[in-house]
């Protein structure tokens, strides 16, 4: 009877080992699972980011460019008058930088 409880007890146990084995095993590979989501995740928000910015990029390039090109188109048109606002800006600018 001591030997049947003994051995009832230790398969009991053994039971519970495997099982609480088993659901660490499962805990593990849903973390797992989670972690690869959250990285792949990551990585589409990291690459749309990425995709904004290069457009945001292009676009102020490409508008730099137009103001650049508007501003030369002016100064051949009038080079006169460019060149005597350049030098009341220059005045201006280094009266302004004794003051200070």
């Amino acid at each position: 009877m001591f030997t049947n409880n003994t051995a009832d007890a230790k398969r009991k146990v053994k039971n519970a080992a495997n099982s609480a084995a088993n659901n660490a095993k499962k805990i593990k590979n849903e973390a797992i699972d989670a972690a690869y989501e959250v990285k792949g995740d990551f990585r589409d928000s990291a690459h749309e980011a990425g995709e904004k910015i290069r457009h945001l990029y292009e676009d102020s390039s490409n508008e730099l460019k137009q103001i650049r090109d508007n501003v030369t188109d002016r100064i051949q048109e009038k080079p006169v008058q460019s060149t005597l606002i350049a030098l009341g800006a220059g005045f201006l600018l280094g009266a302004i930088l004794r003051r200070f």
